[in-house]
């Protein structure tokens, strides 16, 4: 009974993911690699963007991606045409990302949970 839901809660956080990943792809693609932006997490490629994302949405990673990706000059390359350094902007993405994903997740699958009860208590009425 709750597979369409459940089904339904992993396409609604796969959407945002994706979202989410392109926009961090633009702004933060080009970002100097550092401690913890490095090669295999970074957002140079969508699927390393989404790898991310993952780790943001679990809490375990993002202190250090929002450091690194906040780097500014000296300690970054800033040409007229190209630059890798970050924003601080990156603190209000990474939080959003998180609260945002941390409440959707949460609110659907109690939502999901209280409805499957509903359903028990009214067939066990009937």
């Amino acid at each position: 009974v709750s597979i369409p839901s459940m089904l339904n809660l992993v396409l609604l956080v796969g959407v945002v993911t994706t979202v989410y990943a392109f926009i961090a792809k633009d702004w933060f693609g080009s970002v100097k690699f550092q401690e913890s932006i490095n090669s295999h997490t970074n957002y140079r490629r969508y699927a390393r963007a989404v790898f991310v994302l993952f780790a943001t949405m679990t809490g375990d990673l993002w202190p250090g991606m929002m450091r690194d990706v906040r780097i500014n000059p000296p300690f970054c390359t800033m040409l007229e045409h190209w630059d890798d350094c970050g924003t601080n902007w990156v603190i209000f993405y990474h939080l959003f990302i998180f609260v945002v994903m941390q409440y959707i997740i949460t609110v659907l699958v109690l939502s999901i949970i209280l409805d499957n009860f509903e359903q028990c208590y009214c067939n066990e009425g009937s």
